[in-house]
């Protein structure tokens, strides 16, 4: 159960999918509040129903907006790309639900729903939670998929065969129908996204990228220790391409002339490894 809290998860950064799904939010309080009048609000009569789903959605739209731009630049260690799991998301989500509630809170105490529902104010709570819930979850699931398909157009598409033997390492999905195979000297590092993982890798002068449906886990003890370190939940990285390390034990990066990220190092990573890290960065 806690491996499946500490499950990468891709971190919304983009101002512009932050902008459409605040106002997808917004907009979808506002018209089911319309459409189906729950929790009462049947009582209301037609002007005073749009005014109510034009206030829930604005209500809505600002408590997100609010959890999507002003929480994370107030809390930057907190949100980390490359840290950035199903744990943290759930966090955020809990946050975000607490800021909705309050918002909903107060549209409740200014418009006076209390006069036209039996409702008390303790039950908007469970009110926020089920108008809140479902484009949540939708959302989510939308943005895993759209992540996914992005790093499978990003790839090469391409599946390596065994066809030299000087490959030394050989990797395969989850299901044993693909495999793919490299040189370790080749291998950049594997990042890991939940169910599945990217293998960095040079070929033909290029840098390219194999997505393997498969954990990362999964193949940890098939790559040779000697060159490979587990330096990071997400990440694998061959420790030959090390160009430099940057900071300190507690906030840790790895640069390569290879590729245009930095790799982060753990906190917990032990002070042997973090040792060797330092001592390959100055090879």
């Amino acid at each position: 159960m806690f491996l499946w809290f500490e499950r990468p998860f891709p971190l919304i950064e983009r101002v512009k999918v932050k902008v459409f799904y605040i106002i997808f939010f917004g907009a979808f309080i506002g018209l089911f509040i319309l459409l189906f009048r729950p929790f009462g609000f049947y009582n209301f009569g037609v002007s005073d129903i749009y005014k109510l789903a034009f206030a829930f959605g604005i209500s809505s739209a600002v408590s997100l907006a609010i959890a999507s731009f002003i929480i994370p630049s107030s809390f930057p260690n907190f949100f980390v790309k490359e840290d950035w799991d199903i744990g943290r998301q759930i966090i955020f989500l809990f946050g975000f639900f607490v800021l909705f509630t309050i918002s909903n809170w107060i549209c409740y105490k200014i418009i006076g729903i209390g006069q036209f529902t039996r409702f008390s104010p303790l039950s908007i709570i469970g009110i926020s939670f089920l108008l809140g819930i479902i484009p949540s979850v939708l959302f989510i699931l939308i943005i895993e998929q759209r992540h996914f398909r992005r790093l499978q157009n990003e790839q090469e598409n391409e599946i390596s065969v065994n066809t030299n033997v000087n490959y030394d390492i050989h990797l395969y999905s989850s299901n044993k129908k693909n495999k793919y195979s490299y040189n370790s000297s080749d291998i950049i590092c594997l990042k890991g996204c939940g169910n599945y993982y990217i293998v960095y890798y040079k070929s033909d002068g290029r840098i390219k990228q194999q997505i393997i449906r498969n954990t990362l886990s999964s193949i940890e003890e098939i790559l040779n220790k000697k060159y490979f370190l587990r330096c990071h939940k997400s990440y694998i990285l061959n420790c030959e391409k090390i160009d430099s390390v940057k900071g300190n034990l507690k906030n840790l990066k790895i640069h390569t002339e290879i590729l245009d990220f930095e790799i982060p190092v753990s906190r917990n990573i032990s002070k042997k490894d973090y040792q060797y890290l330092l001592l390959k960065a100055k090879v």
